[in-house]
């Protein structure tokens, strides 16, 4: 009895520790899908490999690449860690920063809609996984960066 009592204060104090010491943020735009998305004046194929570069940098790999969507993934670090382990996963789980790119052609240009997550996988295989589209800090730096991509890949578009 008293091992489980210590285990709920500890995931009190956990919970407390995450959501009471982060002011939450307000998100930069608001979008049809809730989620980060820019619409960008370009071929698919030159907005995924503006994507990928950046992302490669940030330690992301490709996890999947079809013509409308492009899967990256990376493993958590430091505090990551700690957020997968109350949100999504345990102490023996692996867990994975993922952002989904998908990628929707309209008379406009390439919708690209990002949908940043948080993966666990369990030894059996099992995955859980939560959408993080709701943080505003998570919203606003992938909002951001698709804006600086539409922005890079705009510029290099000549005039009519």
């Amino acid at each position: 009895m008293r091992n489980v009592i210590r285990g709920l204060c500890g995931l009190v104090v956990g919970v407390v520790f995450l959501t009471g010491c982060a002011t939450p943020a307000q998100k930069i735009t608001d979008t049809p899908s809730g989620k980060p998305e820019a619409i960008i004046k370009a071929d698919t194929n030159e907005i995924k490999e503006a994507i990928i570069s950046d992302m490669v940098n940030h330690g992301y790999q490709i996890e999947k690449d079809t013509p409308y969507l492009l899967e990256m993934a990376r493993r958590t670090k430091d505090n990551e860690d700690i957020a997968a382990y109350f949100l999504v996963g345990n102490a023996y789980s692996t867990n994975h920063r993922v952002v989904t790119y998908t990628f929707v052609k309209t008379d406009e240009g390439v919708r690209v809609i990002a949908s940043p997550s948080i993966r666990a996988q369990f030894q059996g295989g099992k995955i859980n996984s939560a959408d993080l589209s709701g943080n505003g800090n998570v919203y606003n730096t992938f909002q951001t960066h698709l804006l600086e991509i539409k922005a890079r890949i705009e510029k290099q578009i000549p005039k009519q």
